[in-house]
């Protein structure tokens, strides 16, 4: 695992020793020792609050086969502290609405 803490977007470059360069640009990468409570805290609260505040909001996991994309998003766990990225927003979507007694919410399914 690529083990990258950069400040706003990084690039990298790939040759092939033939020419052909393929540049690649992303925000982030988290070392495989990285937990989902930190993988949350970089990704996935921001993406709440901002969809809180009406704005749209998507994450999306890219990655070779068997990297850890699903249970990075959808491990349910045992424990609260193993849950993936989809478990954690929800949770954090129904903490907002169960303090947020002055507003009306309506969630479609």
């Amino acid at each position: 695992a690529v083990g990258l803490r950069l400040p706003g977007t990084a690039r990298l470059r790939l040759g092939d020793g033939a020419g052909d360069i393929r540049e690649f640009t992303f925000d982030g990468v988290f070392p495989g020792e990285a937990g989902q409570q930190e993988v949350f805290a970089a990704v996935g609260r921001p993406v709440l609050e901002e969809c809180l505040r009406g704005i749209n909001g998507a994450i999306l996991a890219y990655g070779q086969t068997g990297s850890g994309k699903t249970h990075s998003l959808l491990h349910q766990g045992k424990s609260a502290e193993e849950a993936g990225l989809l478990a954690r927003v929800v949770a954090g979507l129904f903490a907002h609405i169960a303090k947020n007694t002055d507003s009306l919410f309506e969630i479609d399914a």
